[in-house]
């Protein structure tokens, strides 16, 4: 399943897919810090809620803007701070949330929508990855990096 919509001349998908494969430099945080304003407000306004009321693809899917991938899930307690966990490579572990949602995107798709510094709290950074994440729709992402929200990772 899909949906698409056009802002400012660029062409915007958003997909029901919750697994992807990613290469290189990742960059893991909340996307309302790097998608420009007017694609997050069509995001908002036309995909995932209609009429004020969630749709198939608010709690995970994969935005594509143009050739940039962007693998997304909501969290599953809104805002805060989380923590990549469970890879190699990782350079900073901890990224913030302010609109309850966390993304997943390659630095190389990251600097071709975004100026935003990543060397901040509200950025995780995971070097040199080579490999399948899944967002599981109920705030967390698994395989072979994890971030878990729902305190499914506590005792």
């Amino acid at each position: 399943m899909k949906k698409q919509f056009t802002v400012g001349g660029k062409s915007i998908t958003v997909t029901d897919e919750v697994t992807q494969n990613f290469e290189g430099t990742l960059v893991i945080t909340d996307p309302c810090y790097y998608i420009p304003d007017e694609i997050w407000q069509g995001l908002c306004d036309e995909v995932w809620f209609e009429n004020g009321k969630s749709t198939p693809f608010t709690n995970a899917g994969t935005i594509y803007i143009g050739s940039v991938k962007v693998l997304y899930s909501s969290t599953a307690h809104g805002d805060g701070s989380y923590r990549v966990e469970g890879c190699t490579g990782i350079a900073q572990n901890e990224f913030g949330v302010d609109a309850g949602m966390m993304a997943v995107i390659t630095m190389a798709d990251f600097e071709k929508i975004s100026n935003e510094d990543t060397k901040n709290s509200l950025y995780a950074v995971v070097e040199d990855f080579d490999g399948t994440i899944t967002a599981d729709g109920e705030g967390n992402f698994d395989g072979d990096l994890e971030v878990i929200t729902d305190g499914s990772d506590t005792t």
